[in-house]
């Protein structure tokens, strides 16, 4: 696990580089259509492991009545991140007040973006090294260079409701009132050695879109290796699912040809080749960014 001090010497390296270390650049939000997705996924009192990235998944898992969430990364600075949203929420913060503090990666911020007196408010609801962390970086850097340092570039978050639950009008009061009663856990691994670190059996296992990674996964394989490779990783996992438990992946646009050989998960024709048994389906959505289509693949753990 990462310390503090770690922490903050990766954080002021990356505002000092303006971002080239791209390893621990942060999203500030999902670009996952994730209010397309959770229409097919139930995660109702369900025990639950995710991404972490900007916790966005976790945050609707607990919106949609989670009954735990283990949330994991290779990125250490997104524990602290997940935990500076749930603070704000934790602490009463208006969904328009959320949205402007948060809303630091742009040049038209506001008066409330990083605001310090709204960060002495919600430092009660914060871990303790989530406070030393984003005390130090306050009082080293501004909000601007915190924003183009920290985090990608992205969309408003009022242009965000439509694809993520937690951030509709009508949805964040719900988060407010359940989050405090949500089992949530953020840990730092990666994806290869976190069975190592479970000691729990989930209903969901949802890996993003990590099937679209190949370098650290695949190890140059080739096209169809690389497929077989991450099903192998999902056979490991599927030892940690519950009976009918599901391992989701997402898939962004999976009819798009282009650079099937670095990414084959695009090959449709290869696709269906490796993942043939009835335990895999699809489901298909909207996609956030365009006017195609993104899906999920879909493990189901069968009955023994």
């Amino acid at each position: 696990m990462t310390s503090v001090e770690e922490l903050i010497e990766i954080a002021t390296n990356l505002i000092l580089n303006k971002g080239t270390e791209t390893e621990y650049i942060l999203y500030p939000y999902a670009t996952e259509n994730l209010a397309g997705l959770f229409q097919n996924i139930d995660v109702s009192n369900k025990d639950c492991l995710t991404i972490t990235g900007s916790f966005d998944q976790g945050l609707d898992m607990a919106l949609l009545g989670a009954k735990s969430i283990t949330a994991f990364d290779i990125n250490p600075l997104t524990i602290p991140y997940a935990e500076l949203k749930k603070a704000l929420i934790l602490t009463g913060y208006r969904r328009d007040i959320y949205f402007e503090y948060l809303n630091g990666y742009y040049e038209s911020i506001s008066d409330l973006t990083l605001n310090p007196t709204i960060f002495n408010n919600i430092s009660r609801n914060l871990t303790q090294d989530a406070y030393i962390f984003w005390q130090d970086m306050f009082s080293k850097f501004n909000k601007q260079q915190i924003s183009t340092g920290l985090f990608y570039d992205g969309l408003p978050y009022y242009e965000q409701e439509e694809f993520t639950n937690y951030m509709k009008k009508d949805n964040y009061q719900k988060l407010a009132q359940r989050l405090p009663f949500v089992d949530i856990n953020l840990k730092e691994c990666d994806i290869l050695t976190l069975p190592n670190e479970l000691s729990r059996m989930y209903d969901i296992i949802y890996l993003s879109n990590i099937i679209s990674y190949p370098n650290s996964i695949y190890n140059n394989k080739n096209p169809r290796e690389k497929l077989k490779v991450y099903k192998d990783l999902i056979r490991n996992y599927s030892t940690f699912l519950k009976e009918d438990g599901k391992i989701i992946s997402y898939i962004y646009d999976p009819n798009n040809n282009q650079a099937c050989d670095e990414l084959p998960i695009f090959n449709k024709e290869l696709r269906e080749e490796v993942f043939f048994e009835e335990a895999y389906s699809y489901v298909y959505f909207p996609a956030y960014f365009s006017n195609t289509q993104d899906a999920c693949l879909i493990y189901t753990k069968e009955k023994r």
